[in-house]
């Protein structure tokens, strides 16, 4: 399984790259431990304000929200999203993956009747084949990616429709969980509808 590769194959870098020689190119820098250190601050002056401790496992809404890792696509700014309004799954791609429907099938234990698939443009998965992806895993991080589906995708529209099937089909979400599928673009900020078939 997609889920299982990734946690025991060769991909398991959290705990294994900052380990290595310095020719890894995401060793610990000091730039990076600066980074650290503001993100600590940021946080002990996040806690000083915080007052939602009193907030509720189950969310405001009842939507599950899949979309991409990448930095510039974060739906709790082009949604307006308080905490606690939502579920929020992000991976490369906003792909539908095993661990994906893992989450998906708890979220509906909680309430979750509708799931967004939200994909952007200048997406790296539109940019790469998965030979070229795992050529870079190699050639930056000296690691074998040979057997991982990076789930890269040509036509942009046509990988939410896939998504969204693939999620209707799934046996791990209900029939009456409602799924649609959109497109946030990095230029304006706007989210669009796509039409699934």
């Amino acid at each position: 399984m997609f889920r299982d590769e990734l946690l025991s194959g060769p991909l398991k870098v959290a705990s294994y790259v900052f380990q290595r020689s310095s020719c890894c190119a995401v060793s610990m820098t000091p730039v990076a431990e600066d980074t650290l250190a503001m993100f600590r601050r940021e946080n002990a002056a996040y806690a000083l304000r915080f007052n939602e401790g009193d907030l509720q496992m189950r969310p405001k809404t009842d939507i599950l929200i899949l979309t991409c890792m990448d930095s510039r696509v974060d739906p709790a700014h082009f949604l307006s999203l308080d905490n606690g309004t939502a579920f929020v799954y992000r991976n490369a791609g906003g792909r539908v993956t095993d661990d994906l429907l893992r989450s998906a099938l708890l979220s509906q234990v909680l309430g979750c009747r509708r799931i967004m698939v939200i994909h952007h443009t200048d997406c790296g998965l539109n940019r790469f084949t998965n030979g070229a992806l795992r050529e870079r895993v190699e050639k930056e991080l000296e690691l074998d990616a040979s057997h991982i589906d990076f789930l890269p995708y040509v036509d942009l529209e046509q990988s939410v429709r896939d998504d969204v099937s693939l999620l209707r089909k799934a046996a791990a979400i209900r029939n009456e969980v409602s799924i649609t599928g959109h497109i946030y673009d990095v230029k304006n900020g706007r989210m669009s509808d796509v039409r699934i078939i």
